[in-house]
Parts: structure tokens; C-alpha cells; sequence
């Protein structure tokens, strides 16, 4: 696999798009309904300055099933959202925007691996070039994803986390975010 180049593209507008849990925050096996079940990653915190420095625009996206299935309201996700939005500015990371799927099913066209955050991301961010746009995932829906957009593919393993992902779907591999300045 080859690693990130952190010295390309310095005059163009770099995007990292991040999956939220399990690369942000700590994965669980149920869904985070409540502020309290939001655990930031260490090595995301410890790292998020240098991921600030590098890329010119972090958005997060992110499927919320949780709300499709009546699990927790959008108000509340939104809570919870606005929390870690200013949490990881106080580390020095500033998320530009956050992009968030309901549906359930694969047939919502909002929810990765399908293209409807993208879309969203295009219209908002005229200056988007899936060329200098990177995406760090830690499941097969985060790598379809960046793969169909033409967007760099970042498998954040968490030291062995799903490793059944299709080694063509993965550009870079990125064992934690201590990996991110080596």
C-alpha cells in the first residue's frame, strides 16, 4: 500500500472526509444515543493539530441509522454532533461540516457506500476535487465510498478492526492516527 504524501498538492484545497465512529470516536456495539456514550479515540485527540495543519477542509460523514430506526431523534443527534464538533476545535481540528444518513437500508441514496453525501459535499464545496479529497474509513462502506467518488481510500484498521475489506477498495492503510505523521 503506499502511504500519504503529506508534501503533494500544496497549493490546492485538501478534504479529508472522516467516518464518525470507530475513526473519531470509540466504536461500540450499540449505537451512541446519549453525549455520555461519545468516546473520543486517544490517538485522535493526540493527533487531531497535525490533521488540522494538513488538510485545508475536514467534513465528517457518516451513516445514523439510529434515527431511521426511531432509536434517537435528529435534535439529539445534532446535540451530540455540536459537542464534538467543539470538543475537537479545542484539540486544535476544525470540522467544516458534518454530513449525516438516516435510512437503513441500502436504498436510501444518502447512506455509504451510495453517493448522496457526496452530492451534498459537491454543492456546498464548490472548490471540491475528488482528486485532492481523501476519506478515512474503517468499513467496507467507507472504502466503496471514497472508491466510487475517485477519492483517495484511508482504511483506518484500528490495529485489526474489520479487516475483511477488499484490499482494491484501500489506496493507504492507517493502523491508528499515530500512523497519520509517519
Amino acid at each position: 500500500m503506499a502511504k500519504l504524501d503529506k508534501n503533494s498538492y500544496k497549493d490546492d484545497k485538501r478534504f479529508l472526509l472522516l467516518d464518525r465512529d470507530g475513526v473519531i470516536n470509540e466504536e461500540r456495539e450499540n449505537y451512541v444515543l446519549d453525549q455520555s456514550e461519545f468516546v473520543f479515540k486517544d490517538d485522535f485527540v493526540a493527533n487531531a493539530r497535525l490533521i488540522g495543519q494538513y488538510f485545508d477542509t475536514v467534513i465528517v460523514v457518516t451513516n445514523q441509522s439510529c434515527v431511521g430506526r426511531g432509536l434517537i431523534s435528529k435534535e439529539k443527534l445534532n446535540a451530540i454532533h455540536n459537542e464534538m464538533i467543539i470538543s475537537a476545535w479545542t484539540f486544535g481540528l476544525i470540522i467544516e461540516e458534518l454530513y449525516f444518513a438516516t435510512g437503513f437500508t441500502s436504498m436510501d441514496p444518502r447512506r455509504k457506500p451510495n453517493s448522496g453525501m457526496l452530492y451534498d459535499i459537491m454543492k456546498d464545496f464548490p472548490c471540491f476535487r475528488n482528486n485532492l479529497a481523501f476519506m478515512v474509513g474503517n468499513r467496507t462502506s467507507d472504502m466503496q465510498f471514497a472508491k466510487t467518488a475517485g477519492i483517495t481510500s484511508i482504511h483506518y484498521t484500528n490495529r485489526g478492526f474489520e479487516k475483511s475489506i477488499c484490499p482494491a477498495l484501500v489506496d493507504v492503510v492507517m493502523n491508528d492516527w499515530y500512523d497519520f505523521d509517519n
